[in-house]
């Protein structure tokens, strides 16, 4: 763990006044998820005092997402704007016309909690450490399906699959199940694959409905 990190991290600690932590071990992977609040509310409020990496110094606006947070559906990108009306019109039919959901009936959320424009490859570390949020959200809340937006699942489930050959498939995560989908910018930029995508969403209304 970097110093930059260590400090961040007691940082966070004193803006909620905390006076004292366990030792840091330098050695042992760095996890906050245990650390965390077991309420949404005191999540968010950790979320918006959160400056555990560089990304949260260009960053005014935190979010743990958007919709209904208590829903069955929880649909997360790694830094999808889904307010975007292109992307909105991707999610909005795959909600709408072939999962039948409402979509304030669902909930969108990001690995990535900052809302920043755009994100590069070297961040992996940034995005394993802000995900951990996430984690803890889905620990609260408990919702039964999570479908994942194109590296998110590698993300979560730490591994490197082409998401184009596993998107459909159901996972077992935690106590949720984890639906990989291609990303929605993906799709509006490449329609030809738009079709795929709508046949892998029928194989995941076919198992929702099956349970």
């Amino acid at each position: 763990m970097g110093k930059e990190r260590i400090l961040n991290y007691l940082n966070l600690y004193k803006s909620f006044g905390i006076e004292y932590c366990e030792l840091i071990d330098l050695d042992k992977k760095f996890i906050i998820n245990h650390e965390l609040p077991n309420t949404i509310e005191n999540l968010d409020t950790y979320v918006q005092h959160c400056s555990l990496c560089e990304l949260s110094k260009n960053c005014n606006m935190r979010s743990l997402g958007t919709g209904n947070i208590h829903s069955n559906i929880y649909i997360v990108g790694i830094n999808s704007d889904f307010t975007d009306a292109h992307i909105h019109t991707v999610l909005k039919n795959i909600v709408q016309n072939v999962l039948e959901y409402k979509l304030e009936d669902i909930y969108l959320t990001n690995l990535i909690k900052c809302n920043i424009k755009s994100i590069n490859k070297s961040i992996n570390e940034n995005i394993n450490l802000c995900k951990e949020y996430f984690i803890k959200q889905i620990d609260i809340i408990k919702p039964k399906y999570i479908i994942t937006l194109g590296e998110a699942f590698n993300y979560l489930m730490e591994n490197n699959q082409e998401i184009s050959d596993i998107s459909g498939n159901s996972y077992n995560y935690n106590d949720s199940k984890l639906l990989p989908l291609m990303d929605l910018e993906f799709i509006y930029k490449n329609p030809s694959y738009k079709q795929d995508m709508y046949k892998d969403l029928q194989k995941i209304k076919l198992l929702m409905e099956k349970e």
